[in-house]
């Protein structure tokens, strides 16, 4: 069986549609002939047809347009790109961290974009929008030709387009797409598994056999977090522990942690631990080693200062918007971690 007859109809269709919009047998701004015409002189069903001009739709080779039928899309022009970033204000989000990794994706982002010589909008989407207030943000988004979500929180609003934009999303392992939607987006994720690995790895290497996750509150995010890296710590031999603690305990829990391996499961509260450990006349470094998360470039001001993971999301940022200039088909891409000592 050849390639081809393992294609459905609608396949093998839409690429004899794009071989012909390819060559300029139907130019930019045309318009193809109507779902009939198309379904008599293909001799295939009107669905088959509607299948295959949907495929083209979601590469953006073409526009349906109601009531005036499927247009060439010129390709010549570039694709507008639009950030949609989650809050009512630009930098500014619910949760400093999270602003400032938004930032740093924004900040790949443009790096991109001077590269190509253009701009990005931008436009901020609150959480729990409705109504009226909904229907006129989706109507603002449509206007464009390619749309960048960097918070999983907008997950509700991207299935406005999916099928019709070129999308690229952040994904986070808490909220994964449904397999409906992953046939639409491009998901741009972190890999920290292969960090994990390498920091248990050098943990067991150093002759330690014990790991504690410090985690300052039982949301999903830490406990999906910490179970990844836990996973990771005994695929390298090592056992592993889950300490919950909020930041007014540190002073308590000290003791307890003294000569130990510690992975901290928040950026944010390690100034909050140094202070524990000062007012204590514990020293990081020496009387317990500390690794943490790092969601931007570097983590710096801690002295000593610990090692850490460092989440990329300066180059997930720029990955982003080549997908999303190059309109590529939906795709998962994977950013590696660095563990930084």
């Amino acid at each position: 069986m050849t390639p081809k007859e393992q294609m459905s109809f609608a396949d093998q269709l839409a690429e004899s549609l794009r071989k012909a919009i390819r060559s300029g047998q139907f130019a930019p701004g045309s318009k193809l002939p109507g779902e009939r015409k198309l379904s008599q002189y293909y001799g295939v069903c009107r669905a088959t047809v509607v299948s295959a001009l949907e495929k083209l739709e979601t590469e953006n080779l073409i526009k349906k347009i109601p009531a005036r039928g499927n247009f060439v899309l010129d390709r010549s022009i570039p694709p507008r790109i639009l950030l949609v970033w989650p809050g009512e204000e630009l930098g500014k989000a619910d949760k400093p961290e999270t602003t400032f990794s938004f930032f740093e994706f924004y900040r790949g982002m443009l790096h991109e974009a001077a590269n190509c010589n253009t701009e990005i909008s931008t436009v901020c989407v609150p959480e729990g929008l409705s109504g009226k207030a909904l229907e006129r943000c989706i109507a603002r988004i449509d206007a464009f030709d390619s749309i960048v979500f960097p918070a999983h929180q907008l997950l509700e609003l991207r299935r406005h387009f999916c099928g019709r934009k070129t999308l690229v999303a952040k994904y986070s392992f808490i909220t994964p797409p449904s397999p409906g939607e992953r046939a639409h987006i491009s998901l741009i994720t972190t890999d920290y598994v292969l960090a994990f690995r390498r920091f248990a790895e050098r943990i067991r290497r150093a002759g330690h056999g014990e790991l504690t996750i410090l985690t300052p509150a039982p949301n999903a995010w830490f406990r999906e977090r910490a179970r990844v890296l836990r996973t990771a710590a005994e695929e390298s031999g090592l056992s592993a522990e889950d300490i919950v603690c909020p930041p007014e305990r540190f002073a308590d829990i000290l003791p307890e942690l003294r000569g130990k391996q510690i992975f901290f499961n928040h950026t944010n509260t390690l100034n909050l631990f140094y202070h524990a450990c000062l007012m204590a006349g514990l020293l990081p470094g020496r009387d317990m080693i500390l690794t943490s998360m790092c969601s931007g470039e570097t983590l710096s001001g801690l002295i000593p200062p610990p090692s850490y993971i460092r989440i990329p999301n300066y180059e997930t940022g720029r990955k982003a918007f080549q997908l999303a200039w190059k309109q590529s088909p939906p795709q998962l891409v994977a950013v590696p971690a660095e563990f930084v000592e």
